[in-house]
């Protein structure tokens, strides 16, 4: 008789089950161990992004040779200033109470060109994970437009925000929002929701970025008409006190400058006088004037070389173009 053969077993015996069963335990306890507790945005500036945690922030801003200052905000966040050296411009982040960054912004600070350069190799990095959409500018920014980078799960946003105020039209204020995060905010108070909303932290809609322009727009034309009025107000300082001391003066003590307008007295002397004025929000361009007698070849030039056409008058370089916002996406 031929050995009777046994049948093949198929499935795993029941140590084996066992076995499979408590290596999948540990695999799970170790992934589970490990896992980031916090989303993180895929965006940074400076290397620091929104659900970072503070100790992440402060190791952060410590290895690039930065300090952090915190002070307490909305009971229970955190307003942390970021200070680094060389000094790129005004940075910050909130915390949540889990302290937990939910937003990063930067602002430009005059004369410092870190936020520009910074942003410049940020943005090639965002369009990696997302393409660039316009975004409408935000009013007290005093946009001219915004760009917006959005995560595929709307959650997590960067924007650069421009004020076209410049020939290279560096970027004047970056955002990284986490957007859960700020709602949270938002949902404390009434005063929370102002204060994100007047911040830029949620995004502004197209119908009030078209309100907002159109406002900027005006204040814009108030403040190039500032130039030539206080021009206009210099001939009556500069009469007074000619009748007073019999020569014209330098001197500003008690003229009334408006707004932003930079005056400067040319020169002054006992037959006549020249002044320029200027505005920092427009480069470039320059109101003239004179008064008493000065010779013709002596009159001012603006800075875009525009000549006085009349005895005493002023002029003044053409208004420069207010640029149209060039974002509309904003949540209606």
């Amino acid at each position: 008789m031929h050995p009777r053969r046994r049948r093949a077993r198929f499935g795993l015996s029941l140590p084996q089950v066992l076995l499979v069963l408590v290596l999948l335990g540990i695999v799970f306890m170790i992934a589970y161990r490990f896992r980031p507790r916090y989303e993180r945005s895929p965006f940074s500036f400076f290397r620091v992004g929104p659900g970072m945690s503070l100790r992440e922030l402060r190791t952060s801003v410590a290895a690039a040779h930065g300090r952090l200052s915190c002070r307490p905000d909305f009971k229970n966040y955190q307003y942390c200033v970021l200070k680094y050296s060389p000094d790129p411009g005004f940075m910050a982040a909130l915390l949540d109470p889990s302290d937990h960054v939910v937003l990063v912004e930067a602002v430009e600070v005059q004369g410092l060109d870190g936020l520009g350069i910074e942003a410049e190799s940020a943005q090639a990095i965002w369009s990696r994970v997302a393409a660039a959409s316009p975004a409408a500018p935000f009013a007290e920014f005093h946009d001219t437009g915004a760009v917006r980078w959005t995560s595929a799960t709307g959650r997590w946003t960067a924007e650069l925000h421009y004020a076209g105020i410049s020939d290279r039209d560096a970027p004047t204020h970056v955002l990284l929002v986490d957007a859960k995060g700020v709602s949270s905010l938002a949902r404390q108070s009434r005063d929370a929701k102002d204060w994100a909303t007047r911040s830029g932290w949620i995004p502004t809609t197209s119908a009030r970025a078209a309100v907002a322009y159109e406002q900027r727009r005006t204040e814009r034309k108030s403040d190039y008409g500032a130039m030539a009025t206080t021009l206009a107000s210099l001939h009556d300082h500069e009469a007074g006190y000619w009748n007073v001391n019999h020569t014209f003066t330098r001197e500003l003590a008690g003229m009334f400058i408006i707004g932003g307008t930079e005056l400067r007295v040319l020169t002054a002397n006992d037959s006549g006088w020249t002044a320029e004025a200027r505005h920092p929000g427009f480069p470039g361009h320059s109101c003239v004037t004179y008064g008493g007698k000065v010779p013709a070849p002596e009159w001012p030039v603006t800075t875009g070389g525009t000549q006085i056409t009349s005895a005493e008058g002023v002029a003044c370089d053409p208004a420069p173009p207010f640029p149209t916002p060039s974002g509309v996406g904003g949540r209606d």
